[in-house]
C-alpha cells in the first residue's frame, strides 16, 4: 500500500531519523505520515480518516520486549523490593515466593505492593490465607490463576493480579510480610517481566 517516497518530517524528532512516509489509498491521494500515525480505512482502502499531528517522540521507544526474570534468592529476610531502571518500563507477567517461618508463634500473610518513585501505593495484592510459624510457604501472584483462600498441600496458594499491570522508571514493586511477625523468617523471591526501553 506504501511507497517508499519520505520527506522531512515537521513533527519532532522520530524513530526514523525526522522522516514521514507517503502512503497511498485507493482515493488517489497521497498521505505522509511519521511513524506511529493512525491511518484509517475502510475495506476498499479508501481513506477514512488519518492523524499525525503531535506526534511527538524522544528518546528510543519502541515496541521490542524481552522477558527477563528478577531475582533475589538471598535468605536474609522477610522484605524484597525490585526497581525499574532508568530507561525502562515492565510489565509484570508472574512472581514466585517462598516464605519458610521462624518458630514465632504468629500467622504471616503474603502482600505485594506495586508502588510509584514515591512509594505511594498504586495497587495491592493480599494473599488469601495466612501462614502459621515453623512452616514452609510457596506462593504464585499473576493474571488468571485461582484466587485460593487455603493453602494446597498444605504448603502451594495462587493470589491474582491484574492483566495489565505496566511499571515505569523508578517505581518498583514489594514483596514482605505484611505483619512482620518472625525477625529470622527466610524468603526468596523470582519476579517474571516484560521489559522494553524507552
Amino acid at each position: 500500500m506504501a511507497n517508499e517516497i519520505w520527506r522531512n518530517s515537521s513533527y519532532g524528532t522520530l524513530d526514523n531519523g525526522g522522516k514521514e512516509r507517503a502512503i497511498d489509498y485507493s482515493g488517489g491521494g497521497t498521505y505522509f505520515a511519521p511513524v506511529r500515525a493512525a491511518i484509517l480505512m475502510d475495506e476498499n482502502e479508501n481513506l477514512l480518516g488519518a492523524s499525525g499531528s503531535p506526534m511527538y517522540i524522544t528518546g528510543n521507544v519502541t515496541d521490542e520486549w524481552e522477558i527477563l526474570t528478577l531475582s533475589d534468592i538471598t535468605h536474609q529476610d522477610n522484605d524484597k523490593s525490585f526497581t525499574v531502571p532508568s530507561g525502562y518500563e515492565y510489565q509484570f507477567l508472574s512472581a514466585t515466593v517462598m516464605l519458610a517461618t521462624d518458630a514465632t508463634v504468629a500467622d504471616r500473610q503474603m502482600q505485594v505492593d506495586f508502588r510509584d518513585e514515591n512509594d505511594v501505593i498504586l495497587s495491592q495484592y493480599r494473599a488469601g490465607a495466612v501462614q502459621a510459624a515453623s512452616t514452609t510457604g510457596y506462593y504464585v501472584f499473576a493474571p488468571s490463576i485461582a484466587d485460593l483462600d487455603s493453602f494446597r498441600d498444605t504448603e502451594y496458594l495462587s493470589t491474582p493480579v491484574a492483566p495489565t499491570t505496566f511499571m515505569l522508571a523508578g517505581e518498583d514493586v514489594r514483596f514482605f510480610e505484611n505483619n512482620n511477625a518472625g525477625s529470622t523468617d527466610i524468603m526468596s523471591v523470582q519476579v517474571r517481566v516484560a521489559r522494553r526501553g524507552v
